[in-house]
């Protein structure tokens, strides 16, 4: 089923997406995408938004910023915590 998936799927992106990474939860996804983009840009830095949460599994619980979930988690190089960018919930409201 997965295989059928897969392959319906990179036959409608079309182009050069020939490859589909299967993952089983959301802070997995996270987690792996993180990894690529490190492997891919040699660069570890990262922004996050604030009460942003982002998953707890590894490298994803590194970019997670809610005081609830995140407690003392080691936090990795380049991390960068943004201002949530909402006019209604945001530091800069203008209403």
């Amino acid at each position: 089923m997965q295989a059928v998936y897969s392959k319906m799927l990179c036959d409608k992106l079309g182009g050069d997406f020939d490859t589909v990474y299967l993952c089983n939860s959301g802070s997995e996804a996270n987690d792996f995408a993180i990894n690529l983009a490190r492997i891919y840009t040699r660069k570890h830095n990262f922004l996050s938004l604030r009460n942003g949460y982002h998953g707890l599994v590894g490298n994803a619980g590194s970019v997670t910023n809610m005081p609830a979930w995140s407690g003392n988690v080691l936090r990795g190089n380049g991390h960068e915590k943004l201002a949530w960018p909402s006019k209604y919930k945001g530091n800069f409201r203008t209403v």
